[in-house]
């Protein structure tokens, strides 16, 4: 059985302002990629010794593709370093 789970973010003010930021990058996107967005389902899920991170679109269309592969460079691009730089680790990107 696959439990779900919302996760939300709350901390030190200097996490709440990066997200903040966060926020009003995503408030600067187009109408077009924003509805896109709130029709994608991002789903994470651990596999032994994984971590799988799989964008999903709840509608299948032009934009809801787009916006997944941009999602899924967006991930490979910018978590690396959020992991090194969180937890002090050596982080290796297969391609």
């Amino acid at each position: 059985m696959v439990k779900a789970q919302q996760t939300g973010f709350n901390g030190n003010p200097m996490v709440n302002m990066m997200w903040g930021v966060i926020g009003q990058q995503f408030n600067k996107l187009p109408p077009a990629a924003k509805e896109a967005l709130s029709q994608i389902e991002v789903r994470i899920g651990r596999q032994e010794d994984r971590v799988i991170i799989r964008p999903v679109p709840l509608v299948e269309n032009e934009q809801t593709d787009k916006m997944r592969g941009i999602l899924l460079d967006g991930f490979i691009e910018w978590m690396p370093q959020m992991i090194e730089k969180s937890f002090h680790v050596k982080v290796k990107v297969y391609k």
